[in-house]
Parts: C-alpha cells; structure tokens; sequence
C-alpha cells in the first residue's frame, strides 16, 4: 500500500456516500488534544462525513481499542509519555490489525513522514490542512477496500 499526503492541487475524491445510505465511519482517534479532537470531528461534520469517534490519548488505551472494529485509524504524530504514531503504527503491525492509519502532525519532516509510511501509514496529514481530512480518509478507504476496514 502506498502513502502520500495529499495537497491542495489533487483532485479531491468524492464524498463518502451519500449521507442517507451510508454507514457512520468508525474512526479510532489517537489524539491528546481535547481542542485538536474537537477541530477534527467539526471538519468531518461540516464535510457532511457521519462518524461513530472512540478517542484514546495513552498507549494502553491505544492497544485495548485497535482491534476494533474501525474503519480507520487517526493519529496525532507527538503524543504524552514518549508515545508517538511511530510506535502506534507498530502496535497495529504487531497485533496484525488491517485498519488503515492516518498520521496527523503539527509539524512532520519530511524523513519522519517517510518513516510513517515505511512502517504502514496509509496517509499523513498536517494539521493546518484539516479541511483535506474528509478527502484523504475517501482516498485512504478507496484504496484499502472494504474487506480491510472490517465490512
């Protein structure tokens, strides 16, 4: 699976269903930021994504939520006590769950976003390009098909 970040010069992918047909997603957010949270889910809403959100914030709530079932994966890059997307996506490895991720940062070099994909992120996202969220997660699920997000 190839990852890409997307920019404002893609072609964004339609919606994700028509709002009365679909399924809410089932989103895992690893985020500490009650703020960052709230920001996302109001870009998703203003999107017209419907979504079911369970939020964790530490890695022992990381690792008893990830098997889900989840559509996709959300997580924040730096998080408390040294636990980061890094060792996030690494869990999801270890335990052999299909969910797709998508590591959302502040700020990522561009090593550190390589990193992220080397290890299975199916996307990155800065964080001040919020509005491509709803975007990036139609891209990400187009791509990884239904049989991996558990459907």
């Amino acid at each position: 699976m190839t990852a890409r970040a997307l920019s404002t010069h893609d072609r964004l992918p339609p919606p994700l269903g028509p709002p009365s047909t679909r399924e809410p997603l089932r989103l895992l957010l690893l985020e500490d930021s009650p703020a960052d949270a709230a920001l996302l889910e109001a870009r998703l809403r203003s999107a017209g994504v419907r979504a079911s959100i369970t939020r964790v914030v530490s890695r022992g709530d990381f690792i008893a939520a990830v098997a889900g079932p989840f559509d996709a994966i959300i997580a924040d890059f730096t998080l408390p006590e040294g636990f980061d997307a890094l060792e996030a996506l690494d869990i999801v490895a270890r335990l052999g769950v299909f969910t797709p991720v998508v590591v959302v940062t502040g700020a990522v070099g561009e090593e550190l976003a390589s990193e992220c994909v080397t290890r299975g992120a199916a996307a990155y996202l800065l964080k001040d390009r919020l509005r491509l969220l709803p975007a990036t997660l139609a891209d990400v699920l187009e791509r990884c098909g239904d049989a991996a997000r558990g459907r």
